[in-house]
């Protein structure tokens, strides 16, 4: 029996694929995220509360529940208060962080009263870039704290040996601080890479203080485009590499 040439025409097929050729392999790294609140009213005992968490694969994608943590004295004469979020990815094909914070101190007055915070929030990964590689950046970083705390505030990124690419530095003046780079095309060498992001504060002065920050960075390898020939149910790739890629 002849097969039709219109049949056959439909089982042959040219498709374009997009592969991703290069893998992101962590080789090692810390994501953890740790707040404390007290209240004190002289000479009572001070009312404190805590979180501390860490991821259980800190080589893995990560997403903790939302920390709400408040302490306070009856009537409102002090008060202390975090509300903090962390999400990271970590992917063959993708890294990225998104943290914020919004955390107050209040008393009414400071004479025999006391509010205090403490938090920090901290990812730091190095991974290993097996192949050249297009990807796109992004990054960004913000405090608002209303008063100069001096505690520094970072987010970096680069290859080992090499100036880094990406270097945002606070150094808690002035109050108010925001940075970023819009999503941008870097081509990149194989090699070891390193983010590191640190987001620490503490206020316990005698007067009030509200603050809220942000960090978010984003790297995802473009997929490159290759040709395949799709016949009936099999697939072949026509795209001339020689390694074998994710489509």
């Amino acid at each position: 029996m002849r097969t039709s040439p219109s049949l056959l025409a439909l089982a042959i097929h040219l498709v374009p694929v997009a592969t991703v050729c290069a893998d992101i392999i962590p080789i090692s790294g810390v994501q953890s995220s740790d707040g404390r609140v007290t209240v004190l009213s002289v000479p009572d005992d001070p009312i404190e509360g805590s979180y501390s968490l860490s991821a259980p694969d800190p080589l893995a994608s990560w997403s903790p529940p939302d920390q709400h943590l408040t302490r306070m004295i009856t009537g409102g004469l002090a008060e202390a208060t975090i509300h903090s979020s962390f999400q990271s990815v970590i992917q063959p094909d993708r890294v990225s962080l998104s943290t914020r914070t919004i955390s107050v101190a209040m008393t009414s007055t400071p004479f025999g009263l006391g509010a205090s915070i403490e938090y920090t929030q901290t990812f730091h990964l190095s991974f290993f870039l097996d192949s050249p590689a297009v990807v796109t950046l992004s990054a960004q970083i913000g405090r608002n704290t209303g008063w100069p705390t001096r505690i520094p505030f970072s987010l970096s990124f680069g290859r080992e040996g090499d100036p880094l690419l990406l270097d945002f530095a606070y150094d808690g003046s002035p109050a108010n601080y925001f940075d970023f780079i819009p999503e941008t095309v870097l081509d990149l060498a194989p090699g070891m890479y390193t983010v590191t992001a640190d987001n620490t504060n503490f206020w316990g002065a005698g007067r009030s203080g509200n603050f809220s920050d942000a960090m978010s960075f984003d790297l995802q390898i473009v997929p490159s485009p290759a040709t395949t020939v799709l016949i009936g149910t099999g697939m072949l790739s026509m795209s001339g590499r020689r390694r074998v890629c994710r489509a």
